[in-house]
């Protein structure tokens, strides 16, 4: 999930890069992904948009603690929860849905062969762990799964 900041969303309907001079100059950061690589290394070079990438370490913290970028990567977990805890003075933000992954992390639970899980049904009243409560495939699995999300026991882990 991208996000751009509406500080620059004018009114009127113009589109927001309209007068801002020859070359729009962009902050941008995300996490190392080979989709992004060309970018950073400037193999692919957008036409009068100069990116600056800045690097973090933990970059949805940093979003949502410093709010300082034009252009980041932010799982929409913690947008619908930045939105929601929003008071107008930061995190005004437009989510545009571009997913980097295209991992299909249904393959990555894993299960003990004597648990009895064999759909995702089966997790209910389960206790899983995921290295995030809020990260996008726990919201995901906890959708899809067919049960409520309060009947899938998350437990964060390290």
């Amino acid at each position: 999930m991208f996000y751009a900041p509406g500080k620059f969303h004018r009114a009127g309907g113009t589109h927001w890069f309209e007068g801002l001079g020859d070359v729009i100059r962009l902050t941008i950061g995300f996490g190392d992904n080979p989709r992004i690589q060309p970018l950073k290394d400037g193999t692919v070079k957008p036409d009068s948009i100069k990116l600056e990438f800045q690097a973090s370490r933990n970059l949805f913290y940093h979003n949502l603690a410093i709010d300082d970028l034009d252009c980041s990567e932010m799982d929409i977990s913690e947008t619908i929860l930045a939105k929601e805890r929003t008071d107008g003075t930061r995190w005004d933000w437009t989510a545009v849905p571009i997913f980097l992954s295209r991992a299909y992390g249904w393959t990555g639970i894993l299960v003990n062969d004597s648990s009895g899980i064999e759909t995702l049904a089966d997790l209910k009243g389960k206790r899983v762990a995921v290295p995030d409560y809020d990260m996008t495939f726990a919201l995901w699995m906890r959708c899809v799964s067919g049960t409520k999300g309060q009947r899938i026991i998350l437990s964060r882990g390290s």
